[in-house]
């Protein structure tokens, strides 16, 4: 059931549900915005090369923004608030469903979102911009993590570097020899040649 007693429907099975999808469907906040009591669905705001934002007006004046990367690596999602349903204000209280954090923004909502992720804020027009803190939002280009052989306290991790030309991606294959470091194929970005990492 959602937080007020409406039915909640997912379609996954419980018995067998990660505890990352009980905390997201048991997440108070996000089940709020999908129930609130205007009964308005999200619109889609913008959907270009696999970002997607969409916009939904809630019943207290606020609106959910929810920023959504559908491709396979980290991007930044960003939108206007002249793009959304949002009114004009100086500046706009951002409260992150999923962490609870509050920032402030004066024009642009914008996150670095996780590939095949989703950030979602809940935003509302300040009358006091001072009152928030502002919200700066990172991005970045990163290699592929392979993880190494577990034991002891810590999993050793190689970062395999991608191309960024176009060429073809870099994959780790296991360490033909048994030692646990992975063996790093294709094009060397910097050289034309095999990776092998240590």
């Amino acid at each position: 059931m959602g937080h007020d007693g409406r039915p909640l429907i997912i379609g996954t099975d419980l018995r067998t549900a990660s505890a990352e999808t009980l905390a997201i469907l048991g997440n108070r906040e996000l089940i709020a915005i999908d129930q609130d009591r205007l009964g308005v669905q999200g619109a889609v705001v913008s959907d270009e090369n696999g970002l997607m934002v969409l916009d939904k007006p809630l019943a207290n004046g606020d609106r959910a923004i929810a920023l959504y990367n559908s491709t396979d690596t980290l991007a930044t999602v960003s939108v206007t608030t002249g793009e959304t349903g949002l009114r004009d204000a100086g500046a706009y209280r951002l409260t992150d469903v999923w962490t609870g954090a509050t920032t402030q923004v004066k024009s642009t909502i914008s996150a670095a979102v996780p590939a095949h992720g989703t950030v979602v804020y809940r935003v509302r027009p300040l009358r006091d911009p001072t009152a928030v803190a502002p919200a700066v939002a990172l991005g970045a280009n990163l290699a592929t993590l392979v993880p190494g052989p577990a034991g002891g306290d810590s999993t050793p991790t190689t970062a395999v570097p991608q191309p960024t030309d176009g060429g073809a991606p870099v994959a780790a294959v296991p360490d033909p020899t048994g030692g646990g470091t992975p063996t790093t194929t294709g094009p060397d970005p910097t050289a034309g040649g095999t990776l092998t990492t240590a």
